[in-house]
């Protein structure tokens, strides 16, 4: 038969767009709520150092034939001129790019006990000396694609995790709350519907005890 019993709190802590959970009696105000997509995300992690040359000249590679001849003449004169004084340690792109990455990242290892150490790591990765990169991606990338971007340390391979990591946000979108009812239901998860990370369902967790401890 049906089990009831009788609670002073109750906290949900499971996303309502993948959940079965009715509601009776309480929480009026959930909104009906849609099973979002996930995007994909691949990870690639490899050793080595960015081709600056390739991330220099794409502007050229991009550019409309009159943009073109303004700017073969400078380019050619002197290429080097064109060189970035040091390699970045993050590059990202924009919602609406065509680039087959969505970002590459430096990779400072878990281990590093300083800021001091992560800062050597930083200025080697900056003066050109191999590191550890991850380029997050909307799908695995072929080593030759990769070897366009980077030069790889000998006898190196490409670490690849392939995953739907993330939400597809769109906007505009409505929130669920935090209190799902005034008599005491609380969500964990709502804060999952603004940015998603293992991180943000602590922050949503420590947020959830913060209401609880303001009400009893």
């Amino acid at each position: 038969g049906l089990f009831m019993e009788a609670f002073h709190i109750v906290v949900v802590a499971h996303p309502l767009e993948h959940s079965s959970l009715k509601f009776e009696g309480c929480c009026e105000t959930v909104q009906a709520s849609s099973t979002s997509e996930f995007r994909r995300c691949t990870a690639h992690f490899l050793h080595g150092t960015l081709n600056l040359r390739y991330f220099a000249e794409a502007p050229i590679r991009q550019a409309s034939p009159s943009e073109l001849r303004r700017a073969s003449g400078a380019y050619e004169d002197d290429p080097q001129l064109s060189m970035p004084l040091f390699a970045p340690a993050k590059i990202f792109t924009t919602a609406d790019s065509t680039t087959p990455f969505y970002s590459i990242g430096l990779q400072v290892p878990v281990n590093v006990s300083s800021v001091d150490k992560a800062d050597e790591i930083v200025a080697s990765a900056e003066k050109g000396e191999p590191q550890v990169y991850k380029i997050f991606a909307p799908r695995p990338l072929p080593e030759e694609e990769l070897d366009n971007w980077f030069n790889r340390s000998p006898g190196t391979a490409v670490q690849v995790v392939d995953w739907y990591a993330y939400p597809q946000y769109t906007v505009p979108q409505s929130f669920q709350p935090f209190v799902l009812d005034q008599d005491g239901v609380y969500y964990i998860n709502a804060i999952e519907q603004v940015a998603s990370a293992m991180e943000m369902s602590l922050i949503g967790a420590r947020n959830v005890a913060n209401l609880i401890e303001d009400r009893v």
